[in-house]
């Protein structure tokens, strides 16, 4: 009834009422509060039923079914917060009944899904998603821990942050073809997850977006992936079984950058004894023998230095092809390495590198002649190192290339050497350096805390000299020495030929009297002997026959670095004779 008939209907009864004996105001009390009562009945009903059904925005509606718990999502358009209303973004904290929804029905013409539309539907299983949906917001399905699986849309290009974070049930997620950005954390928790295929046009995963998947056992990383995010995977002591695929540069470069990670790279499977440390380069660690190899060609990026079983590698070998390394090099970390090889092809380490091959427990290292710069700390701390051949196109000795190096006795600077840093040859156990350039700059300090019996060897008026009269070290001409031992030879070789004529049998009396290691025909094995072989062997310096024959100590009959290094043990009374 409207007001106006009520009014009326009241009056009637009143004059009813009145005519009975019964109080107007008494029975106005009762009406009252019957319509009260009645109007609250009404509104009760009213909000029940609207709790069941609603709106996002506009152009979406939304009905919830409580028998068959099927939540349903209709209209034709882009979904928006309910009833337009951002204050209302939460839904499920709006209606109670969220958490009892088994079933999510998006119909077709629904164009998007809103931020937080479907978060904490715990008891949500299944989700049917329409080819008509291009867009997903943020949280979408947070937290629908219930939910077994789900197919995208072929027209959703991003799948944003926190859109199936701690699903925790989630078996299986197909991922449409036109898919380019998985936002982060996107699927974070997802612990029932155990293959993904990520398909080829994904140019972006953004950081944990896979993480705590600790089921997860196999994904791929198309060569589309141009972006990587940090730790989208749990590192292998989290989820030992996971196996990442990878194709193209891009996904190596990525692999290589995670060492902590378990790859297969263009068919090759690598474990925590091998992997990936550059885009054409790769690494192997031989448990029993203790070798670790890198193979491939280009730069090496960095050696695994993180491993478990880095101090017990015994011999690192660099193979043909590899030009440098970069990182932490081979140096610091692999204490034990008693032997390194590097190639012909190897250049040296990059400019930030500072423990190259610092810190190991090499007596001998042969380095590369292409080799240009030794950098800042290389060599530093090799307690044990007796020998280094130079590189014939040496330019710079770096700041603390050698520095502490108390085995070191003798080295010699190659021609082209033109600069030697501070502290590079910072107490080193040095007795004679030999330098071939005449003006190689040489710093203060490159040779402080070396011993001041030291001789220096080069050539009159060189930088050399005025080092060592500024520091007092012993001097010895290299130029000069080498003219008093060219007029000894002759004299040797003008005898020899004349009694060779006059008698072969005391010519070959002669030959045996040229005593072993003394090229200079001193008649003692010295210094002089080591310069001489070293002007041999670095800067190409002729020896006649009986110099050969002086100089062949190890009696193979080639001179080369066996000899010099045989040579050097015996002065510096390593062994005790030749």
């Amino acid at each position: 009834m409207k007001n106006a008939e009520l009014k009326r209907f009241y009056a009637a009864v009143a004059a009813l009422v009145m005519a009975s004996g019964t109080t107007v105001t008494a029975f106005a009390e009762e009406v009252a509060d019957a319509g009260t009562a009645a109007e609250t009945s009404a509104a009760e009903v009213k909000t029940e039923t609207s709790d069941y059904s609603g709106n996002y925005g506009k152009d979406v509606n939304w009905k919830y079914d409580p028998e068959s718990k099927t939540f349903t999502v209709s209209g034709k358009g882009r979904m928006d917060y309910e009833n337009g209303d951002v204050n209302l973004a939460f839904f499920y904290m709006n209606h109670k009944w969220v958490e009892e929804v088994e079933k999510i029905v998006i119909e077709d013409g629904v164009e998007s899904i809103q931020d937080l539309a479907f978060a904490k539907f715990a008891s949500a299983k299944s989700v049917s998603i329409p080819e008509s949906v291009k867009e997903m917001g943020y949280d979408c399905f947070c937290n629908c821990i219930s939910l077994e699986e789900v197919t995208i849309p072929s027209g959703v290009t991003i799948i944003p942050t926190f859109a199936f974070k701690n699903c925790n049930e989630l078996k299986k997620v197909d991922l449409p073809d036109g898919l380019e950005w998985i936002g982060s954390e996107a699927f974070k928790g997802c612990c029932s997850l155990v293959s993904v295929h990520i398909p080829e046009g994904v140019k972006r995963i953004d950081e944990e977006a896979f993480k705590h998947c600790l089921k997860l056992r196999e994904i791929n990383l198309p060569e589309s992936v141009e972006q990587y995010g940090e730790n989208i995977f749990d590192w292998v002591v989290d989820n030992e079984y996971l196996r990442i695929k990878v194709d193209g540069p891009n996904g190596r470069s990525y692999a290589y950058r995670n060492g902590c990670l378990r790859f297969e790279a263009d068919g090759v499977v690598y474990s925590d004894t091998s992997g990936i440390c550059g885009e054409f380069v790769d690494w192997s660690y031989d448990r029993e023998t203790g070798v670790l190899t890198f193979t491939g060609t280009g730069m090496a990026d960095y050696a695994p230095y993180n491993s478990e079983w880095v101090g017990k590698v015994k011999k690192i070998i660099v193979g043909e092809g590899i030009t440098g390394m970069g990182c932490n090099g081979l140096g610091y970390y692999f204490t034990g390495v008693e032997s390194v090889t590097l190639p012909e092809s190897f250049k040296g380490f990059t400019e930030d590198t500072l423990c190259g091959l610092s810190d190991l427990a090499i007596t001998s290292i042969d380095l590369p002649d292409k080799m240009k710069v030794i950098n800042q700390g290389m060599l530093q701390n090799c307690t044990n190192l007796k020998e280094v051949k130079m590189p014939a196109k040496l330019e710079i000795i770096g700041d603390f290339a050698f520095a502490s190096d108390s085995s070191l006795e003798s080295i010699v600077i190659p021609e082209k050497t033109d600069k030697i840093g501070e502290y590079a040859f910072d107490a080193c156990g040095l007795k004679s350096v030999t330098f071939m350039n005449k003006y190689v700059r040489i710093d203060d300090t490159a040779f402080y805390s070396c011993d001041p019996s030291m001789v220096i060897i080069a050539k009159k008026g060189s930088t050399a000299e005025e080092y060592a009269e500024k520091h007092g070290f012993q001097f010895q001409v290299l130029g000069e020495e080498k003219k008093v031992e060219d007029k000894k030879v002759e004299a040797v070789e003008t005898d020899v030929k004349t009694v060779a004529l006059a008698a072969p049998v005391q010519a070959d009396t002669a030959e045996t009297t040229v005593k072993l290691g003394d090229a200079d025909g001193s008649g003692v094995v010295d210094i002089s002997d080591i310069s001489m072989l070293s002007l041999a062997l670095v800067d190409g310096t002729e020896l006649t026959d009986e110099q050969k024959k002086a100089l062949d100590v190890d009696g193979d009959g080639d001179v080369d670095l066996a000899d010099l290094a045989k040579l050097r043990q015996y002065i510096s009374k390593k062994i005790e004779k030749l």
